[in-house]
């Protein structure tokens, strides 16, 4: 199954964390810092911007045990359109796509690809997952557009 979400950032500064993900099916958890975005819900596989200056980074996380890790991908600039993709094989690993363009979402998408240093994660069909969406800024321009939501098989 995958998570697909498309969205355009039109100031990157005022934004401190956005991206997606799935996380452990539980109650919903604020995340109001860009270090809780990591940390606030267990067993979890997100990809994210994590600050105001539009640095992408995954974080991955079975049974509490949080890894973070700064990806190889071009930093977010203000006005992009971006397009993520979390994707979880029949097996349970995790494998994410990214693409971003000042041009247009259909260019986002269609420059999609791997990102170099994401780290591999394996989850259990024990684990009941959910997609989610996490957004949190402390500036006040604070403005991104969903453009797309999508959830399906691969």
């Amino acid at each position: 199954f995958y998570f697909a979400c498309g969205f355009l950032v039109d100031t990157i500064a005022a934004q401190d964390v956005y991206g997606c993900g799935f996380r452990k099916q539980g109650a919903y958890v604020d995340i109001t810092t860009p270090a809780l975005a990591a940390s606030v819900y267990d067993d979890k596989a997100l990809i994210y911007v994590r600050d105001g200056s539009g640095d992408w980074a995954t974080t991955t996380s079975i049974g509490g045990a949080d890894t973070t890790t700064d990806i190889t991908s071009t930093a977010a600039a203000n006005a992009t359109y971006c397009h993520l993709k979390v994707l979880v094989s029949g097996a349970g690993a995790v494998t994410y796509l990214i693409g971003q363009s000042t041009t247009s979402y259909a260019a986002a998408k269609t420059a999609a690809a791997a990102p170099a240093g994401a780290v591999a994660m394996t989850v259990t069909d024990a684990i009941i997952l959910t997609p989610y969406f996490p957004i949190w800024s402390t500036g006040t321009l604070a403005d991104v557009d969903l453009i797309e939501w999508d959830v399906g098989w691969q």
